[in-house]
């Protein structure tokens, strides 16, 4: 790899392959396109601390800037061990193992003094917690450096940290209720107003320009982090590019979709993270090669993410259809979550749920005036176990 290339690279973190998850538990390796694998193995016991020597018994090699994360453990009731023979037997239990070899998280060897300030130290543990439940804070269409209606950034930063605030509390309260380990962080895309919608004319009504307005999110996102960190002992940050997002159009031609201003911030942080102490739990998660989509795990349910301007207006269950149809990651989910529409909207289709997240930017006129009406501001959060989801609120 060139250092162009290894300074470019996006952090993968942990993703979902299409269709179902394999159901054999037998002692396998599955190699991922990416360069991380799946791998099953079979122990005695609960597993140790040695993830690292556990994968290598099978003949996987583990390159420099890879690391292996335990994911899931089963104990097998039909399986056992026997040790020794009548009054000194002794029987243990045999467990399954799933561990996924991925990407460290990207460091780059010129990174701003900026970065590393605005991370700074992660603030006071405040008992993390483990378990089978995932806490889902949503950000979508912040739209920063947007004005209307009288307001402008000021009043969408106001907005977004008291969300943060509100959130926060809430987790603390969800974790005496039941055992919450992760918390997914989602970003649906168009967090920054950008300079390529309507020409480029959108920047007149902008009050930060377009490097600003990516300085503010990244901090924003930073604040998230050092917020949320402390609580769970996994937090994941998978990033969908949004229209919004993109940093140019050249003759109404979009750019490649992973050419975005989203992603470019999570890669931003994700250095800033690599950098500093007391953040390895933490994954930032982009999208692949051309992929406006990102697909997850937590807490047992697949996740998948798009911002939603690849969708047509009300048509959720049948563009996500059309994508398991094809057989492409986010085809598999049990959630799909998006933004691009600014109001809120919940669907569900069988066991699976489409959920259209609100936004709190300033508002549009242009919609409001040709449809009526404004979208209620607000930050959707809501838990998820199992396949499941549970508990939507609205801060």
């Amino acid at each position: 790899m060139s250092l162009a290339d290894e300074l470019a690279a996006m952090p993968t973190g942990p993703t979902v392959t299409g269709g179902n998850l394999p159901p054999s538990w037998t002692p396998s390796v599955t190699y991922s396109p990416g360069g991380g694998a799946d791998v099953v193995t079979i122990g005695v016991g609960t597993p140790g601390e040695d993830w690292r020597a556990d994968v290598e018994s099978l003949g996987v090699v583990i390159p420099d800037g890879y690391r292996v994360r335990l994911v899931e453990v089963r104990h097998d009731p039909a399986a056992w061990i026997r040790h020794a023979q009548g009054d000194d037997a002794t029987t243990e239990s045999v467990t399954r193992r799933r561990y996924v070899v991925e990407p460290s998280l990207v460091s780059s060897r010129d990174t701003t003094d900026d970065l590393i300030a605005s991370i700074g130290k992660p603030r006071a543990k405040s008992a993390t917690t483990s378990g089978e439940w995932a806490y889902i804070h949503a950000l979508a269409d912040l739209q920063i450096g947007k004005t209307a209606y009288g307001e402008g950034s000021d009043a969408t930063i106001a907005r977004v940290i008291d969300a943060l605030d509100r959130s926060v509390a809430r987790l603390k309260i969800e974790r005496k209720r039941r055992p919450v380990g992760t918390v997914v962080l989602a970003m649906l895309g168009d967090l920054c107003e950008g300079a390529s919608s309507i020409g480029g004319a959108v920047l007149l009504g902008s009050d930060l320009g377009v490097t600003e307005q990516v300085r503010v999110v990244r901090r924003l996102l930073l604040e998230h982090v050092k917020a949320f960190a402390p609580l769970v002992d996994r937090l994941v940050i998978p990033t969908a590019p949004g229209n919004h997002d993109q940093p140019h159009r050249f003759g109404g031609i979009a750019p490649r979709a992973h050419d975005s201003w989203a992603v470019d911030v999570a890669c931003q942080v994700a250095d800033a993270l690599a950098l500093a102490d007391g953040y390895d739990h933490v994954e930032v998660v982009c999208p692949d090669v051309d992929d406006l989509t990102v697909t997850i795990e937590a807490a047992g349910t697949i996740i998948g993410l798009a911002h939603g301007h690849q969708i047509k207006r009300g048509d959720g269950h049948g563009w996500w259809a059309k994508q398991g149809h094809s057989r492409a990651r986010i085809g598999s989910a049990d959630l799909l979550l998006t933004g691009h529409f600014h109001h809120f909207r919940a669907e569900t289709n069988a066991a699976r749920t489409w959920i259209q997240a609100p936004t709190v930017d300033p508002g549009s006129p242009h919609f409001d005036q040709k449809y009526g009406g404004r979208s209620v501001p607000g930050t959707m959060t809501l838990m998820t176990s199992g396949g499941a989801w549970s508990s939507l609120e609205i801060l």
